[in-house]
């Protein structure tokens, strides 16, 4: 009787021992898929996994269909303040990167409008980031231009090409204009959104997450430590990743004309700062600058001083009767930063 009841008392704690065993293995699996980091718009690559990853990359699926459709999106209110994303089969609205929750740098914008935006930290960012958190504005000479711009012509759209953090952005948003920021970093398009959240700029405000080039295609984006605002665009085939500290996140490149295929812009005012891109954006915009009648263009062009790319972008913008305000034809000598007017 003794054997047997020994017996039980064994077999009773091994399933109670496996009972316990699969519940702790059940909950753990839970407590980790629930815990995992977010997936991310952009995909990290060095030099070694370049071709596979971009090969996987390119080669990946949409999991969905596109749920915006070709029309006037300047009067569809349920976009504005959202981020919205084109590939090769349509846009897409992109929800994920508009967390009200999300925990960055926030301070307040300082200029012509003041406005809370968030910003990565100085150790990340040392430049803009840096100055925005020290200073509250970063070239706040070239805000205040556009801003001034803007003040009195409610009817302009702001198109900010390369937005980064929002400096232009929520200054213009804030005035009341409407805004069109794209942006093809990540990290840059969360921020910018949780900024229109806060400075309560949904209404004025629309935030396209792609690159620009002049052929929709995957593209690079190169990175540098401590510097966010370096960020800069790479065709696939002219990708190096020499330098130490460097790293390659392949996005979608659309063109500036595909903004037309959702926005009914008539009048725009244009920034670009594409870290040496910028003739790439506009050989994609042809159909852009015929059809919209751009008033200003405010870009950063010292990559292009007396360089064949230059010549394109002055001659690209003298068609479009936007003539660079320096009256110093010899491009070679200009600013790094250069504004073309309209002049007829």
């Amino acid at each position: 009787m003794s054997n047997r009841r020994t017996m039980y008392i064994v077999v009773l704690a091994v399933l109670v021992g496996f009972i316990l065993g699969f519940l702790y293995t059940s909950s753990y699996s839970r407590f980790m898929m629930t815990n995992k980091a977010p997936l991310s718009h952009n995909v990290v690559v060095n030099r070694q996994s370049f071709e596979q990853n971009v090969k996987v990359q390119v080669n990946a699926k949409q999991s969905t269909d596109p749920i915006i459709q070709n029309g006037p999106l300047l009067v569809r209110s349920d976009f504005w303040g959202t981020v919205i994303s084109r590939n090769e089969s349509g846009w897409y609205k992109m929800e994920k990167f508009c967390d009200p929750m999300a925990k960055f740098v926030r301070t307040q914008l300082r200029g012509p409008q003041q406005t809370p935006i968030h910003v990565y930290t100085a150790q990340e960012d040392q430049w803009v980031s840096g100055n925005i958190i020290r200073q509250g504005m970063w070239e706040g000479h070239l805000v205040t231009r556009i801003h001034n711009i803007l003040k009195n012509d409610p009817d302009v759209v702001f198109v900010d090409i390369g937005a980064n953090v929002g400096v232009f952005s929520l200054t213009v948003a804030k005035l009341g204009r409407h805004v069109i920021a794209v942006d093809a970093l990540d990290g840059n398009v969360a921020r910018l959104c949780r900024s229109v959240q806060d400075g309560k700029l949904s209404d004025h405000m629309t935030i396209v997450h792609n690159a620009l080039s002049y052929q929709r295609e995957k593209v690079a984006l190169g990175t540098h430590k401590k510097n966010v605002g370096g960020t800069y665009v790479k065709k696939l085939e002219k990708l190096g990743l020499d330098k130490s500290g460097q790293q390659a996140l392949i996005v979608d490149a659309i063109l500036l004309d595909d903004l037309l295929e959702i926005f009914n812009i008539k009048r725009a005012v244009i920034k670009m700062d594409v870290e040496t891109f910028e003739a790439n954006v506009l050989k994609g915009g042809e159909k852009f600058f015929k059809n919209v009648k751009v008033e200003y263009l405010l870009m950063e062009f010292v990559s292009h001083r007396g360089k064949e790319s230059g010549n394109f972008i002055v001659d690209f913008l003298r068609n479009h009767s936007l003539i660079s305000e320096n009256p110093n034809k010899n491009h070679a000598t200009w600013s790094g930063e250069v504004m073309f007017k309209r002049v007829s």
